[in-house]
């Protein structure tokens, strides 16, 4: 596994801006940052005689307000591929204190019921200064990304929640080509959500890419 954190991903964390909703390229080098640094512990992890699941790590550092990774399981070789959702988004300006306190609440709930999937390796979410979050989980196998919409905590997120408290998301779907970010990671697909205030139902637009947009290290 790659452990590899080079100071250009920490430049442009810091100087990020999710005003548009149409940046995959600049999406997919921090998802590849946070993948480096999931590689890190989970050889950090894997080092240990005794491990308990899921394990939590939680960061702080000057390029990002917060970082929190939940490893749930190892990977069962270190040559298979590994399935990836990258989720970014942009916060609503105006927020009411219960909407951001029961987004926080469910998150925590969800981190915990996510452990009962046998197929989810990991899930890393950072934080930036703005308040807005970056997310990547892997997944052991790729129908693995169909357990996490079907829980009810999800779906409550996504239905509920999501149209009162985003602007947009975007919705990233690839692969870590044997599971080391130093291979780069191949995007295949994105789905793009639009919120308005007058309706929960989000606009929706699905890009596949007709060649993987991919990241090399």
């Amino acid at each position: 596994m790659s452990q590899k954190q080079p100071d250009s991903y920490h430049s442009l964390i810091a100087d990020l801006s999710l005003d548009s909703s149409e940046e995959s390229a600049s999406d997919l080098t921090v998802l590849t940052h946070l993948a480096n640094v999931v590689a890190g512990v989970t050889a950090d992890i894997a080092r240990q005689l005794e491990v308990i699941y899921p394990f939590f790590v939680y960061r702080e550092a000057s390029y990002h307000a917060y970082h929190r990774i939940v490893i749930y399981a190892h990977p069962s070789s270190d040559e298979q591929d590994v399935p990836f959702v990258g989720f970014v988004s942009r916060r609503r300006t105006q927020l009411d204190p219960e909407i951001v306190q029961q987004v926080s609440d469910i998150d925590r709930i969800l981190v915990m019921e996510l452990a009962a999937h046998g197929n989810l390796l990991n899930y890393s979410s950072m934080q930036l200064h703005d308040g807005n979050w970056f997310n990547l989980v892997q997944f052991a196998r790729p129908d693995g990304q169909e357990a996490v919409p079907a829980t009810k905590t999800h779906q409550h997120a996504a239905y509920e929640l999501a149209p009162r408290y985003y602007r947009w998301i975007r919705l990233h779907h690839g692969l870590i080509p044997r599971g080391d970010p130093a291979n780069g990671l191949q995007l295949h697909s994105t789905k793009y959500y639009t919120f308005h205030a007058s309706t929960p139902r989000p606009d929706i637009r699905v890009h596949h890419y007709q060649q993987d947009l991919v990241m090399q290290p």
